[in-house]
C-alpha cells in the first residue's frame, strides 16, 4: 500500500467512525483532517508531496534493508566542496509521518538535525555525499536532472532511511499540531493497540515484529535477550493507563503488572502504521519523582562518570566501574564508542544538567573540540554503573 493509499484508508476509517457516532463527515473533509493530522497544509499538498517522494524505509523489502552495507563504518576523508553549492541541500526533509531532518549551513560548515535531537556536523566526501564524525552515519542527497534536490538517504547501522524535501510550512504545521497535542495532552488513538500487542509479546516472550518499522525490528531482534531480562518477572498485565504526550510527541503509558510497574514510551507510527520507536523502563517511584522535581543529582555517580570519561580519553574502558552487563556491552561496542569519541580532545568542564524521567543523571562535558552529553544510570548495590550513554550536546 502506498503512503497516499494508506492516508485514504485512514480517512475512510475516520469517516466511518464519525458517521457511526451520528456525526456526518464528508469524504473530502475526512481527507483534509487526515492530511493536517500528518503535518500537511491540505490534502492537495499532501498528495503532491507524497507523489514526488522516494520510497520510505517501510516500502523497502526487509531483506534489502538487512543487506545494506554499513557505509558509515568505513574510513572517511573530507574533500573540498564549494560551501555556497551546499545551499541547494539546505532545508527540511521528511522521514516518516512526523519526523523531519533540518539541513543547514554556517559559513563553510554543514549540519543536519533530526526533530528533537542535537545538531550534528557533516563533512563532504563528494559533492552530494557527507559523513558525520560524532555518530556513524552518512547522508547522500539525491539530485534530479535539473539539478534540484529531491531528497536524501541516511545510512546508519546498516540501514537506510529515505527523506524527501518539503516546504518549511509543512514542518511548521506539524510542529503546531504537536504543540496542540502536547497542550491538550491528547494521545494518538492509533498507538495504544500496537503497544498492547507488544506488551502481550513481552509476556509471551516473543517480539511483535509485525508491528515494527524495519529499523526498530532490527534493533529489537538484536537486543531481545536484554529486553526479556528487563521485563522478567513482571507477570500479567493489570492495567495500561495513558500518562502524557512528551515534548517529542511520544505517548507515555504506565503499565501495572502483577509484580512491576513499567513506563512505556511509544513514538509516532510511520505511513504503514508501524512503530518507529518504543522504550520501556521502571516507572518512577515517589523518591525519584521528588528527585526529578528538585533536579538533584546522585552524588555517587559523578566520580565513576569522570573516570569513564578519562578512560575514553586514554582509549581504555574502565571495566572496574561497570556492572557485568555494561562491561560486556562496552567490550563489544568499544571500537564504535572510540570512533564516536574520536577527536574530542581534553576535558575542559563537566556540568550537571538534569535528572531525566528514568532517574538517569545528565551531564554536559565540554572538551577541546566538542561538547558531549553523558547520561549515567543508577548505580547497582556494588556502586557499579549499570548504564552509560553519550551523545552530541544540544547547544
Amino acid at each position: 500500500m502506498s503512503p497516499i493509499d494508506a492516508l485514504k484508508s485512514e480517512a475512510a476509517a475516520l469517516r466511518e467512525r464519525q458517521n457511526a457516532a451520528g456525526l456526518l463527515l464528508k469524504h473530502s473533509d475526512a481527507l483534509e483532517i487526515v492530511a493536517k493530522k500528518h503535518g500537511y497544509s491540505n490534502w492537495r499538498a499532501c498528495c503532491a508531496i507524497l507523489a514526488a517522494a522516494p520510497p520510505s524505509p517501510t516500502e523497502t523489502p526487509n531483506d534489502q534493508i538487512a543487506q545494506t552495507p554499513a557505509l558509515a563504518e568505513e574510513p572517511r576523508a573530507s574533500v573540498p566542496v564549494d560551501a555556497q553549492q551546499f545551499d541547494r541541500y539546505v532545508g527540511f526533509y521528511q522521514i516518516g509521518r512526523l519526523i523531519f531532518v533540518a539541513v543547514t549551513r554556517l559559513a563553510d560548515r554543514f549540519f543536519f538535525q533530526f526533530t528533537g535531537q542535537p545538531e550534528v556536523e557533516i563533512y563532504p566526501e563528494s559533492p552530494n555525499e557527507f559523513f558525520a564524525k560524532v555518530i556513524g552515519a552518512k547522508v547522500v542527497f539525491s539530485i534530479d536532472e535539473e539539478g534540484a534536490t529531491r531528497g536524501l538517504v541516511l545510512h546508519q547501522n546498516g540501514l537506510e532511511r529515505h527523506g524527501y524535501k518539503v516546504d518549511e510550512s509543512v514542518v511548521q504545521a506539524s510542529r503546531a499540531a504537536l504543540a496542540e497535542r502536547i497542550s491538550n495532552n491528547t494521545p494518538d488513538p492509533e498507538r495504544e493497540a500496537p503497544l498492547r500487542r507488544n506488551i502481550e509479546g513481552l509476556i509471551k516472550g516473543q517480539p511483535t515484529l509485525d508491528d515494527m518499522a524495519p529499523a526498530l525490528a532490527a534493533v529489537t531482534n538484536k537486543q531481545w535477550p536484554a529486553i526479556q531480562k528487563q521485563f522478567q518477572g513482571a507477570g500479567a498485565l493489570i492495567s495500561l493507563v495513558f500518562e502524557k504526550v512528551d515534548d517529542r510527541g511520544w505517548d507515555a503509558y504506565i503499565a501495572a503488572f502483577e509484580n512491576k510497574v513499567i513506563k512505556f514510551l511509544i513514538g509516532p507510527l510511520d505511513s504503514e502504521r508501524k512503530i518507529q520507536g518504543l522504550v520501556m523502563y521502571p516507572a518512577p517511584d515517589e523518591a525519584l519523582v521528588g528527585r526529578i522535581k528538585a533536579n538533584t543529582p546522585d552524588p555517587d555517580r559523578e566520580a565513576p562518570l569522570r573516570r569513564n570519561i578519562d578512560g575514553l580519553i586514554k582509549g581504555q574502558p574502565v571495566h572496574d566501574d561497570m556492572a557485568p552487563a555494561l562491561s560486556a556491552l562496552a567490550s563489544t561496542q568499544w571500537p564504535a564508542i572510540q570512533k564516536q569519541f574520536q577527536g574530542a580532545g581534553a576535558l575542559r568542564s563537566l556540568i550537571f544538567k538534569r535528572v531525566d524521567e528514568r532517574g538517569w543523571d545528565a551531564y554536559v562535558a565540554t572538551f577541546e573540540n566538542r561538547r558531549i552529553e553523558f547520561l549515567i544510570a543508577p548505580l547497582d548495590s556494588d556502586k557499579k554503573v549499570q548504564g552509560l550513554l553519550m551523545r552530541p550536546a544540544l547547544e
